[in-house]
């Protein structure tokens, strides 16, 4: 990352080091503030990787960047493969609406990892009832 590098070098590198589970590259990326930057290729890689299961590593590491939201690219990954624990938490920590709140609530986890806790703590984040309505004001 010490010379400027386009979105379609970016990605490139990314595919290479998939096998990378550390997601080092990500992680730097993530670390010296340059996701906006790089949106388009994270994006995209992303995408290209859903419905395999394998994109735990990546939102787990996004998770901790504020710059970007990644919420409608992790549901894509929800509903077209195996609804595993990384971007069903990453939907219930950065999931901005009621519907982000009802698209997570319709998947059910390919396996047990307190589902349940996560729904309703994005219900309070979001003041939802457990239907997903907004709560009344008080």
């Amino acid at each position: 990352m010490r010379r400027p590098v386009t979105d379609e070098e970016l990605l490139e590198v990314l595919k290479r080091r998939k096998t990378d589970v550390s997601g080092a590259l990500l992680y730097v990326i993530v670390e010296e503030h340059q996701v906006a930057h790089f949106e388009g290729a994270i994006r995209r890689y992303l995408q290209a990787d859903r419905g395999c299961g394998q994109c735990n590593e990546p939102f787990t590491i996004l998770s901790r960047c504020g710059e970007v939201n990644f919420t409608d690219v992790a549901l894509e990954v929800l509903r077209l493969g195996n609804v595993t624990y990384a971007p069903f938490t990453y939907v219930s920590d950065h999931g901005t609406t009621a519907a982000d709140y009802n698209a997570l609530q319709e998947l059910r986890p390919s396996y047990p990892f307190g589902h349940e806790y996560l729904l309703e703590r994005m219900r309070r984040r979001l003041g939802l009832a457990e239907d997903g309505t907004p709560k009344p004001a008080k």
